[in-house]
């Protein structure tokens, strides 16, 4: 993908995360599926979308069996950082980000998970990236009691000190749902549907 065209779209993901678009579409797809026969309804069910669970919790009881989780880490569990890099390092970013992990944290890349997100700087030819972080013992820690409790988890995100998720996928690239993924690949398209659309 064109270093451009992926800092457009990761412009139009926080523009679309932040906008009430995402909460209007959830009120939509309920009232719709309320509307739908039930056999339909229990089809598109809500199971197959993953619940937010906050970790730590004491609610991980309270989760069906199977469904679909992602863990919301608590503040202070990872580290976030801003890096400033070439927009030349935006086609291959996270091979980029994983070969200087060693220079922005005090881990190397076999100790940690990570995942980067790029936005456009406000100099010119260079991106800002995000940076989130952690150990990889931690995390493998964390799946495990998640597995024990049997919590199906598709994707770890975590809390900022105000306590809203990052919106990035801190999960191992083995073990991230690959339904999951396939939405990400649709909302991609999509963003760039509508950029397309912008533009013309």
């Amino acid at each position: 993908m064109p270093p451009a065209l992926d800092v457009l779209l990761g412009q139009m993901r926080a523009r679309y995360d932040a906008s009430r678009l995402p909460g209007f579409l959830r009120w939509w797809r309920k009232e719709l599926l309320a509307c739908a026969p039930a056999a339909l309804r229990e089809r598109l069910s809500t199971q197959r979308t993953p619940v937010a669970l906050q970790w730590p919790s004491h609610q991980a009881h309270g989760v069906t069996p199977g469904r679909a989780v992602t863990l919301l880490l608590a503040p202070g569990e990872t580290l976030l950082c801003t890096l400033q890099l070439p927009r030349q390092a935006a086609a291959n970013l996270r091979a980029v980000v994983g070969y200087e992990l060693d220079k922005h944290t005090p881990f190397n890349a076999d100790q940690l998970y990570f995942d980067v997100r790029a936005q456009a700087a406000d100099t010119p030819g260079w991106l800002d990236v995000q940076l989130l972080v952690i150990p990889r013992t931690r995390l493998d820690l964390v799946l495990q009691q998640a597995q024990a409790e049997g919590i199906q988890v598709v994707r770890v995100d975590a809390l900022d000190a105000a306590g809203q998720a990052y919106a990035m996928n801190l999960m191992p690239a083995p073990q991230r749902d690959p339904q999951a993924q396939r939405v990400q690949h649709l909302r991609y398209g999509f963003g760039a549907a509508i950029a397309l659309l912008l533009v013309v």
